[in-house]
């Protein structure tokens, strides 16, 4: 495996929508241990059928410190293979259809934390080659850094779909399967680690879903006090399911990190597994305001 710190070219540009996105909160004093000048920034594609990336942009003098994505329409049709947090400045994210396609229009919104640069403030990014039928990689912030954000990748782009990206205090681990249709070609999947000093407090808090036969499932992870700047997914079962949502939001004062699943419109596929499943949701949440 090898893991470098890297910019990426700008990927393929599209028309889109874009929005800020503040939630009222206190203003704080100066503190190293926190993020300041917080805001969401997102933007939405076109609503058509076929391939496309959308790109969220911090305005300048920001940095981003976490992704976040969704989908709407052609549920079960459609997954994101690529949410990149390898530039400093923006985030792109890239979906795909299944093989099989559809004509059905869908949009794919990319969401960018933004936030004024923290100290020690870097992207660290790994990849690995992988086959048939499930593959890991894991980018690991360097020694004396907190995780803040995350990101992933494969070059399967139609075949592979997420199956999580777990993060812990000091990186993200991006785990993926192929659809029903897969091949035994090896593709390469990335993980990106949004990282800073570790004098910047960070707690990652988890939600699960109950295991059933549910087609769709949501879980949030809800930030004790303090706000949810970036976090990950995880499904488990034998199925064939496909993320569609992974956002932080708030609501009455609280803050929380929510991430979706759904089956696959072909349904249930798995390899010898019953047809129950369950998904999890995790938030990395840290002190942030938007003075």
């Amino acid at each position: 495996m090898r893991t470098t710190v890297r910019r990426l070219a700008v990927l393929a540009a599209a028309s889109v929508l874009t929005t800020a996105v503040t939630a009222a909160v206190v203003a704080a004093p100066a503190s190293a241990s926190a993020i300041h000048d917080f805001e969401i920034v997102s933007a939405t594609s076109n609503s058509t059928s076929g391939d496309k990336p959308v790109t969220a942009y911090c305005p300048e003098g920001k940095k981003v410190i976490g992704t976040g994505w969704s989908l709407s329409g052609a549920v079960g049709h459609v997954h994101v293979s690529l949410v990149s947090a390898s530039f400093e400045d923006w985030v792109t994210v890239w979906a795909y259809e299944d093989n099989d396609g559809t004509t059905e229009a869908w949009t794919v919104t990319a969401r960018a934390m933004c936030a004024e640069e923290p100290p020690g403030y870097e992207i660290v990014s790994a990849t690995d080659t992988e086959t048939f039928p499930t593959g890991s990689v894991t980018a690991t912030c360097p020694d004396g850094k907190h995780l803040l954000g995350t990101g992933f990748g494969n070059d399967a782009e139609h075949d592979l779909v997420l199956g999580s990206l777990r993060p812990t205090a000091t990186g993200v681990t991006a785990t993926f399967g192929w659809d029903e249709d897969y091949t035994s070609d090896p593709y390469d999947i990335h993980a990106y680690a949004i990282c800073a000093d570790d004098s910047i407090d960070i707690e990652i808090v988890s939600d699960y879903t109950d295991r059933d036969d549910t087609e769709t499932k949501i879980a949030t992870a809800v930030c004790p006090g303090t706000r949810a700047i970036g976090g990950g997914i995880s499904t488990y079962g034998g199925g064939d399911f496909m993320a569609t949502m992974m956002k932080a939001s708030s609501y009455d004062g609280a803050f929380f990190f929510m991430a979706k699943a759904t089956e696959h419109d072909e349904g249930y596929v798995g390899l010898g597994f019953d047809d129950t499943w369950s998904m999890g949701s995790y938030a990395i949440c840290a002190l942030a305001f938007d003075d």
